[in-house]
C-alpha cells in the first residue's frame, strides 16, 4: 500500500512538473513574442553612397592583400545597414546603430520556420546589444544585453546566448579568416 501511495505521489508530481513546464513555455511565447512584426528604424542610403562604400572596400581589401593597408576600415551605421539591405534574408529583419564600442541591433524575426505549431504566425521583436572585439585577427561579437517585446529576456536564456560568438560562421570561411589575420 505504501509503495503504491509513493508511486502515485511520484506520478502526480511528474504530471504537475509537465503542466508547469508547458505553462512556462506558453508564458514565454505570450510575453516575448508578438503576432505582428515590429517596425524597424528606417535608413536611407543613396546609390552614390553605396558605390562609394564599394569602392572604399575594394581599395581597402586590395591594400590588405598587398600588405599595404594604412589604417582600419571604418563603417558607419548607415554603411552597415546598406550592406544588410543587400542581404535578402536580413533586409526586413535587422537594423543596426553604433554607440561607442558596441552595436545595438533592432530585430524582427518571423518564427514560422520553427517546427512548433505555437510559434506559427509569431514574431520575435526586440533589441540586442553586441560587444565587438578584434584580437589577433579574430573578430568576435557577443550579446551583452537582449530584450524581446521590450522586456529583458530571462537570465537563463541570456546566459546561454552570451556564450555564443554571433560571428562564429565567419570562422568557417577560410578566405575571411585569412583576410582578418592580415
Amino acid at each position: 500500500v505504501y509503495a503504491l501511495a509513493g508511486l502515485g505521489g511520484l506520478f502526480v508530481l511528474a504530471i504537475l512538473a509537465v503542466v508547469l513546464l508547458v505553462g512556462y513555455w506558453h508564458s514565454l511565447i505570450r510575453n516575448y513574442t508578438s503576432t505582428q512584426p515590429a517596425p524597424l528604424p528606417g535608413f536611407a542610403m543613396s546609390t552614390d553612397a553605396m558605390e562609394d562604400l564599394k569602392v572604399r572596400w575594394a581599395g581597402f581589401f586590395q591594400a590588405v592583400q598587398d600588405d599595404n593597408a594604412r589604417g582600419p576600415f571604418k563603417l558607419s551605421a548607415a554603411d552597415l545597414n546598406a550592406v544588410i539591405a543587400n542581404v535578402p534574408q536580413l533586409r526586413d529583419r535587422l537594423r543596426l546603430s553604433l554607440t561607442n564600442n558596441q552595436i545595438l541591433g533592432h530585430f524582427s524575426v518571423p518564427l514560422d520556420q520553427s517546427n512548433k505549431k505555437e510559434l506559427k504566425g509569431r514574431f520575435l521583436n526586440g533589441t540586442a546589444r553586441l560587444g565587438l572585439t578584434f584580437d589577433d585577427g579574430w573578430l568576435t561579437a557577443t550579446v551583452s544585453e537582449l530584450k524581446a517585446n521590450g522586456k529583458p529576456v530571462p537570465r537563463w536564456i541570456l546566459k546561454k546566448v552570451q556564450k555564443e560568438n554571433v560571428l562564429r560562421d565567419l570562422d568557417k570561411n577560410q578566405d575571411a579568416v585569412a583576410f582578418l589575420h592580415k
